[in-house]
């Protein structure tokens, strides 16, 4: 019976792969309309097309804006500087890992300071989780 089952789903993939019904349009850049369209055509798929979707998207770089909700030095991340931005709704928060390159003070952001950051997407976010990304450097 278990057999029966996965013969019927492996059908139902090669269907949706053959003919394309699992393939969505992913928008042209991540960083285009920022975070709230990058979010938006996000949330149109179910979690496992959510997740392949990230998977195409994941080292793309994108710019998000927000305000600071915390700025720290991670000592076990042999002091990475990483600032943290909510992004969107009430649960859409994005943590970026500074680059070394990347000279701003990050003793001078405070709680609630508008920022653009530019950065590599790392992690998916969720729920309770944070977007990651890494590479990041302020714009402004």
């Amino acid at each position: 019976m278990r057999l029966k089952g996965v013969l019927f789903c492996l059908i139902v993939v090669a269907i949706i792969a053959l003919t394309g019904c699992n393939q969505n349009q992913p928008i042209t850049s991540p960083s285009g309309g920022g975070f709230t369209a990058f979010k938006k055509e996000f949330d149109k798929r179910t979690s496992v097309q959510q997740t392949e979707y990230f998977s195409t998207l994941k080292g793309t770089e994108v710019t998000w804006s927000g305000t600071v909700q915390n700025a720290f030095v991670a000592e076990s991340e042999n002091k990475a500087r990483h600032v943290v931005i909510h992004v969107g709704s009430a649960a859409d928060y994005a943590s970026f890992t500074l680059s070394a390159s990347d000279k701003t003070d990050i003793t001078k952001l405070n709680k609630g300071d508008a920022i653009t950051i530019k950065g590599t997407l790392v992690e998916q976010g969720g729920i309770v989780t944070s977007w990651l990304l890494n590479d990041a450097t302020v714009v402004k």
